[in-house]
């Protein structure tokens, strides 16, 4: 059984795992961990977790972009934790946040140079949000160049109840995967580490 380490922004992303442990009961997931689910329902399970405002950063030896070190403290902790996989979703919020998308790539890469051969990472950018993930998986085209406003819209359109974890929830285990638009492509580069992580034999 894979022990799954998650993170996120905050309760969608996250479902009760964004809560202190004493008050994760009654249990609910999140959108990271319904597309886990999605992608292989069993043979792991979700063993510990971080909002991404509590990450520990990673102190480097040289100065680093804060984002990175959030990627490196994640891993480490993950690691510490005993746990197989890091799953993640951070939001890039806009265009003018592509120096953060960067900044997670060069995380990702240099966690798994230092932790790869006990940890798989399953994380990227939501372009440009979670609720942009939402309609591709709805089949909504061009997700990714959808403003804010639009991204709204179109949900609502779709009686999906914003910052809503349950509607957003339902969202994920209602669609079909391979109907998936092709330009929707940090939510199918996440889905194929998603597989490639839980879906290997163990």
């Amino acid at each position: 059984m894979k022990k799954v380490f998650i993170a996120g922004e905050g309760p969608n992303d996250l479902g009760s795992w964004a809560k202190e442990p004493q008050d994760r009961e009654p249990s609910y997931p999140g959108v990271v961990e319904s597309l886990l689910l999605r992608v292989n329902p069993s043979g792991w399970m979700v063993s510990g977790s971080r909002r991404w405002k509590h990450i520990r950063k990673y102190v480097a030896n040289s100065p680093a972009p804060t984002e990175k070190r959030n990627v490196l403290g994640i891993a480490l902790e993950a690691v510490e934790s005993g746990c197989d996989v890091l799953a993640f979703v951070r939001d890039r919020d806009g265009p003018k946040n592509r120096k953060r998308q960067q900044d997670i790539e060069e995380g990702v890469q240099e966690a798994q140079e230092m932790h790869g051969q006990t940890l798989c990472i399953i994380g990227g950018m939501a372009i440009e949000r979670i609720e942009s993930w939402l309609c591709a998986l709805l089949c909504g085209a061009k997700s990714e160049k959808m403003g804010k406003s639009k991204v709204d819209e179109f949900l609502a359109g779709k009686v999906v109840k914003l910052k809503d974890t349950s509607s957003m929830v339902d969202v994920v285990e209602n669609a079909e995967l391979d109907k998936i638009p092709r330009d929707a492509v940090s939510l199918r580069s996440w889905l194929d580490a998603a597989n490639a992580s839980l879906c290997e034999s163990t």
